[in-house]
């Protein structure tokens, strides 16, 4: 069952921020580690490569699955909207498929890709936004251009 403002609500959590959310330094090192030698090995087919990418990239975003949904970054409308029924997602600030695929293309950017693994929260609506208004951006200009605001917990300030 997903996530609804409701839950988030009813648990006293729409205004809290857990640096759980984030990812240790030497946990992003170490899934480094990982993808270099994956990246590497000899005999690994590429759709398990990708795979492998994709999954450690959904890590560094949701390092503890109980703070899926109290991430660092959070919508405008995760924080204030009144319909409890509207579904929220973890979306990906950097989309999974654009990184695995640069990862793939240049090994020596891995580094700085697993870095761009950024988790932020939306509503449903706000998500089907993203996908459908977002194509050819990247990174936080994909909220600018779909005109979603995002808040920053640990800052206490909006950035987009």
């Amino acid at each position: 069952m997903r996530s609804t403002i409701g839950k988030f609500i009813s648990r006293g959590l729409r205004d809290k921020y857990f640096p759980k959310s984030e990812i240790a330094e030497s946990d992003l090192l170490s899934i480094q580690l990982f993808v270099n030698a994956v990246l590497s090995a000899k005999g690994v087919l590429l759709k398990h490569k990708k795979r492998f990418i994709s999954k450690s990239l959904w890590d560094i975003t949701n390092p503890v699955s109980k703070y899926k949904y109290l991430q660092r970054y959070r919508s405008k409308c995760v924080l204030e909207e009144q319909d409890e029924s509207i579904e929220l997602r973890h979306e990906h600030v950097f989309e999974k498929a654009n990184m695995v695929e640069r990862i793939l293309a240049t090994p020596a950017s891995v580094r700085k890709e697993l870095q761009k693994a950024v988790g932020c929260v939306v509503t449903k609506p706000e998500h089907d936004l993203l996908h459908r208004k977002s194509k050819g951006y990247d990174g936080w200009a994909r909220y600018k251009h779909a005109g979603i605001k995002v808040y920053d917990m640990k800052q206490g300030k909006w950035i987009t």
